[in-house]
């Protein structure tokens, strides 16, 4: 029987019962771990008591807990995150102590999942992983605006520039690595240009699916569905702009998700006389929106700057078309066979490429069917977990 690799892992914060960040890094770390013995580094989880590894008998659980809190919400806790200094130290501390006290095989710093942040196991003597990684992916400049909502993303935008090529635990950071993994190839051009020859892609994570996938009822309507926060970035305005202007008279669109955009599209809908094609659910559960996914027929997601595009995943996974911006995440995962891909240009030109794109599909179920069964099996060939491990243990051992 082969022995079982021990790995040292560092994941920021980690939680089974969390979203964003703190779930996927969760969903990684226990699928790692049924190949692996593992020693995780965290805080836990940020807002709930445990954080889902507490009796796992593969993951040793080191809770790094940040004596120093803050009062900051929203985008500037998400975008800093402040109480990381006092983590990366402890937990750096912490590491040298175990690496003294025990044989690990490789170490592999997991989360956070942006490149601005430097991991706690440099200088371990160990082979050092870093990643998933994804993000710095900035609006197109012809959609870039003035507004002071925009100034604190490009701030640490060009901060993150400074450090990389200044800051000495950056340095430490990126000289330490061996593997930097990526989950799309965009993401090589926000690191270093000293470190392209140590980055690899690695397929995305898997897209969570139901148990029991409900019948999918057919339509005579082109179905087509939208899920994210109602913002600029997420497109969902050249979306409604773009249904506007479609020649096709089969089509409904329901919107999944809420944000500060909610009232304006509104308004635009029912001035546009859209009221009848236009559905607008709010937030609902998340196993709410993977039934949806089964009621439509093609996912229609513009979104501008999506880093990885959870909700491409899911609606590949439950066999939808995909009708998206050719950037990003999406860009990687939605080819010819899939979907729609509209290249970033003007944007008025970009509601007519979209526009067309929705006629065309409404014009042909049968192609949009076919994209949809394309979808399906990509996901499933290509973004599974064990394809992506299967790849992550072999840069283990290698």
């Amino acid at each position: 029987m082969q022995k079982r690799m021990k790995v040292l892992m560092c994941a920021y914060a980690v939680d089974n019962k969390d979203v964003g960040e703190a779930h996927l890094t969760w969903h990684w770390i226990n699928n790692i771990s049924k190949y692996v013995d593992v020693t995780l580094i965290t805080m836990g989880s940020r807002i709930n008591t445990t954080c889902g590894f507490e009796d796992h008998p593969n993951v040793k659980l080191c809770i790094v807990k940040p004596k120093i809190t803050f009062r900051w919400t929203g985008a500037f806790d998400r975008v800093i995150k402040p109480d990381y200094v006092e983590f990366f130290f402890r937990a750096h501390k912490l590491a040298k102590q175990l690496v003294s006290q025990e044989t690990f095989d490789v170490a592999h710093h997991i989360a956070p999942h942006s490149p601005r942040y430097p991991t706690p196991l440099y200088g371990l003597g160990l082979k050092l992983l870093v990643g998933p990684l994804h993000g710095g992916l900035q609006m197109p400049s012809i959609f870039q605006s003035t507004r002071k909502a925009h100034f604190l993303r490009r701030l640490v935008t060009f901060i993150d520039r400074i450090r990389q090529t200044y800051d000495p635990l950056m340095s430490a950071h990126f000289s330490s690595t061996n593997k930097l993994l990526v989950s799309a190839p965009y993401v090589k051009d926000a690191l270093p240009p000293q470190v392209a020859d140590r980055v690899v892609v690695i397929p995305p994570q898997p897209p969570e699916q139901l148990e029991v996938a409900p019948d999918r009822v057919e339509s005579e309507n082109l179905r087509l569905i939208f899920v994210g926060r109602l913002i600029e970035s997420k497109g969902i305005r050249l979306a409604l702009e773009a249904l506007a202007k479609v020649s096709s008279s089969n089509i409904e669109f329901n919107i999944y998700g809420r944000g500060p955009l909610e009232d304006e599209l509104r308004e635009f809908v029912n001035n546009k006389n859209l009221n009848s094609v236009v559905n607008f659910h709010g937030f609902v559960t998340h196993d709410d929106v993977l039934k949806a996914y089964y009621s439509a027929d093609v996912l229609l997601f513009p979104s501008l700057k999506e880093a990885w595009g959870l909700a491409v995943s899911e609606a590949m996974a439950a066999g939808l078309a995909t009708i998206c911006v050719d950037r990003g995440g999406p860009g990687y995962m939605i080819d010819e066979q899939c979907g729609k891909k509209i290249p970033i240009m003007e944007k008025d030109a970009m509601v007519s490429l979209i526009a067309e794109a929705i006629d065309e599909l409404a014009a042909s179920p049968e192609k949009t069917k076919a994209m949809g069964m394309a979808a399906q099996a990509r996901i499933a060939r290509e973004f599974t977990w064990n394809r992506l491990v299967e790849k992550l243990l072999s840069l283990y051992k290698s």
